[in-house]
């Protein structure tokens, strides 16, 4: 029962004047009767009771007219299945990531859970308000909408790569409706519950005693595979007029003997099929120095979204690398297998990557390397010459120094590593100093770090992205590692990760390193520099003063441009890969929702549940009807009590009252 103008029950105090009055009516005196009239007594008793039966149904009457009017202005509603109702603010949580674009029976997900929230919103009036709440758009702005807007909006709504969090979606519209003012509050969440669109394994996670009502599609969906992963040169940055590889990774069903097709800068490259396994590697022909961009791509299945991935690489030439003589056996073993990889060129004179263990630039076979060029520093062996390195780590004013550590600190492994590096979780590490952050403005990225939490491998950025530094033009890019490149020192010069370490510790300073990827929703960090971000669809979308980009929804490939247009970068933004999570009933994601979460096991329960504490009919026509038969019936019974209806009972007692 819901009134949609309490106020109007105020009205209702008028029900105490009529019992007021019958309560304190002057009674009349009493009869007295001589003996020979006494035989009257019956037929006057019997008189009597009917009278003040009259008078009670009249009081009856007259006290049920003023509560119906009452009721009727106050416009009670009752669940009767109709759809008058309080105002009500409702937040529509729509599930349109990746899985909403699936096809089941010839159309999306989505399109089925359209149809849902639009039988919701067609039970809704005038005066309430939705906020639609798009959990695989968390950037989108959720604002009060009218029915007819929410049923444009919903109908307009579109997929998204990313993978939706639906207890941060819903979590987000509590907060929204805790703010609105309106009698009635509810949130309606509408996906196909994949497991993976929750972030934890909690039960209940976003709390609040808002009602929930969750639907769903009940339909089975059909199985689905996709392009998992996709690796360009084994994660090393191609060499320009050097042949490479991609390999690539199929995850689902099926996934083996799967007919893949590679582009690259527009044009189909190379093709295959994957093993049983799901994997396929292929040869890429040479490219020239610049920017390869590219796609992998399946025969489409229901699920076309994660059907395809794309790739950005610079292409750089080999950096000229120059390095001491007196370098440990393990580094000048990797120097060189990069070297007859045609991975970078040893170039004793003239050199863009300076190599400085032991604090080459000091020493008199240092003394050529010394300048301000990108530099990969490691500890020395010798405590005794942490001084000569910091002092080489000032004239790169790197903002960085060494700390001798203690020497009797016990091994430990890493904590945590930039994949680039591609460094193994195990690896452990027996001698590290201490890296010290100075007071300069220049920050550093910690790459590695130890278990202990000290950093263990510090990148310091210097120059512009993609062009290599040279001569004296403002700070170098240093990569420092806090441990001498010893096997006594740590497993990582006798482990197979020292080549693809130091190569990707090269490329950092080398500058071809201005790549990236992201999965679809996850922000993409800019470059101060930054004046907007072309996405895959050509929108120019200005980013100047921020530092992260938030609408990387759809998959493809985003260009970061300058103020003068210049390319700082490109990041390929992929869909969110299945990692093959089954999929939720309604009850269990219910328990994750929190004990107001209720449940929906198919279309007719979603039509009842749904907003169905407010749905109702008002009933003031009704009540109006009540009203005029109550005042009829009054009318007449008070009729029945004239002189002219009631002329023998009145001479009666009128013949009576003198012998009283």
């Amino acid at each position: 029962m819901t009134f949609l103008a309490p106020i109007v029950l105020l009205a209702g105090a008028a029900l105490a004047v009529p019992l007021l009055l019958h309560l304190f009516r002057k009674r009349e005196s009493s009869i007295q009767s001589f003996p020979a009239l006494r035989y009257l007594k019956r037929t006057t008793r019997d008189r009597a009771r009917i009278i003040r039966l009259r008078q009670l149904l009249l009081l009856a009457l007259r006290l049920a007219a003023v509560a119906l009017v009452a009721l009727a202005g106050a416009r009670l509603v009752l669940p009767l299945g109709g759809t008058d109702h309080p105002p009500a603010a409702v937040a529509l949580v729509m599930d349109n990531g990746i899985g909403s674009s699936m096809i089941v029976e010839e159309r999306r997900v989505l399109d089925h859970l359209a149809d849902q929230a639009l039988q919701a919103l067609n039970r809704m009036g005038a005066d309430d308000r939705v906020w639609l709440v798009a959990a695989g758009e968390p950037w989108r702005p959720a604002r009060p909408l009218t029915p007819d807007e929410a049923r444009r909006q919903v109908t307009q709504l579109e997929t998204t790569e990313s993978r939706a969090d639906l207890p941060s979606a819903v979590a987000r519209a509590r907060s929204l409706l805790e703010s609105a003012a309106l009698p009635v509050s509810e949130i309606l969440v509408l996906s196909a519950f994949d497991a993976e669109t929750f972030a934890g394994d909690g039960e209940a996670e976003p709390a609040g005693d808002i009602r929930t009502v969750l639907g769903t599609l009940h339909d089975e969906l059909p199985p689905n595979r996709a392009v998992a992963r996709v690796s360009v040169g084994g994660g090393l940055v191609p060499r320009a007029e050097l042949p490479s590889e991609i390999s690539v990774e199929v995850l689902g069903e099926p996934r083996g003997d799967q007919a893949l097709r590679v582009h690259v800068d527009g044009e189909l490259a190379t093709a295959g099929r994957t093993d049983d396994q799901g994997w396929a590697l292929l040869d890429l022909p040479p490219r020239p120095t610049g920017w390869m961009t590219g796609r992998v791509e399946l025969d489409p299945d229901n699920l076309r979204a994660d059907d395809l991935r794309h790739f950005a690489l610079p292409i750089r030439p080999p950096p000229l690398v120059r390095a001491p003589t007196a370098v440990s056996v393990h580094l000048a073993t990797a120097l060189e297998v990069l070297a007859h990889r045609d991975r970078i060129v040893m170039a004793p004179e003239a050199n863009q990557v300076d190599v400085s263990p032991e604090a080459v630039g000091v020493e008199a076979d240092g003394a050529a390397l010394a300048g301000r060029r990108p530099t990969l520093v490691f500890a020395p062996s010798d405590p005794a010459r942490i001084p000569a390195v910091n002092r080489r780590l000032g004239e790169l004013e790197a903002g960085w120094r060494l700390e001798a550590s203690d020497p009797g600190r016990a091994p430990t492994t890493l904590d945590s590593s930039d994949p680039a590096l591609r460094l193994p979780a195990e690896l452990e590490v027996r001698r590290s100093h201490g890296l010290i952050r100075g007071q300069e403005e220049r920050g550093g990225r910690v790459l590695a770090r130890l278990a202990d939490g000290s950093p263990w491998i510090v990148h310091i950025p210097g120059g512009d992205a993609g062009e290599p530094i040279s001569g004296n033009a403002g700070p170098p890019p240093v990569v420092i590692v806090a441990s001498p490149p010893d096997q006594e020192s740590s497993d990582l010069p006798t482990s197979a990760a020292m080549v693809p370490f130091v190569s990707a510790a090269l490329e950092l300073l080398d500058g071809a390193h201005g790549a990236g990827e992201l999965t679809a929703g996850t922000p993409m960090a800019l470059p101060e520099d930054a004046a907007y971000v072309v996405t895959p669809a050509g929108t120019r979308l200005p980013v100047s003063g921020t530092s992260s980009f938030l609408e990387t929804g759809r998959a493809g490939i985003y260009d970061i441009r300058g103020p003068e247009d210049d390319l700082l970068g490109r990041v390929a933004v992929n869909p969110a890969a299945p990692s093959g999570a089954a999929r939720l009933t309604t009850d269990e994601a219910a328990r994750r929702l929190g004990p107001r979460a209720i449940a929906t096991g198919s279309a007719g329960e979603w039509n009842r549940a749904a907003l169905g504490e407010r749905t109702g009919r008002e009933l003031w026509r009704l009540l109006l009807v009540a009203l005029l038969l109550a005042l009829v019936a009054e009318g007449w019974l008070a009729s029945r009590g004239t002189p002219d209806s009631n002329s023998d009972s009145t001479s009666d007692r009128t013949r009576a009252d003198p012998i009283t």
